[in-house]
């Protein structure tokens, strides 16, 4: 996850949670994640990346407070999860919700369908 050009890693307590919420409250940042298939047997080798962006309600303390009261926020870039009450503090997103919530899944069947590891 990138806002003005910094990585949003997971928090470390609840006070740099709040933080990031903050940083992110009426904004758009970038959720990245690259996926990486290999197959030695015949030397295949392909990387890709796939990039969604999330735009964030305008967040005041009681939201972000209410948000941290429900949701465990310091095993989750950025302070928040999207499928865990992101209705409270998402305003909308484009690109592949599967990728802000953690695997790219429909870009990663197409790797391996493209592979023929996966039948389509």
């Amino acid at each position: 996850m990138f806002i003005d050009g910094h990585a949003l890693n997971k928090p470390a307590d609840d006070a740099e949670a709040r933080a990031m919420l903050r940083r992110l409250s009426g904004r758009t940042h970038t959720v990245f994640t690259g996926i990486a298939l290999r197959r030695v047997a015949d030397n295949v080798r392909i990387d890709q990346g796939v990039a969604s962006d999330v735009t964030m309600r305008v967040l005041d303390e009681a939201l972000i407070d209410a948000y941290l009261a429900k949701v465990h926020t310091l095993d989750k870039a950025g302070g928040y999860g999207i499928q865990d009450h992101g209705e409270l503090i998402v305003e909308r997103f484009t690109g592949s919700l599967t990728n802000i919530i953690g695997l790219p899944v429909e870009e990663t069947k197409q790797l391996l369908t493209h592979c023929g590891l996966l039948k389509s």
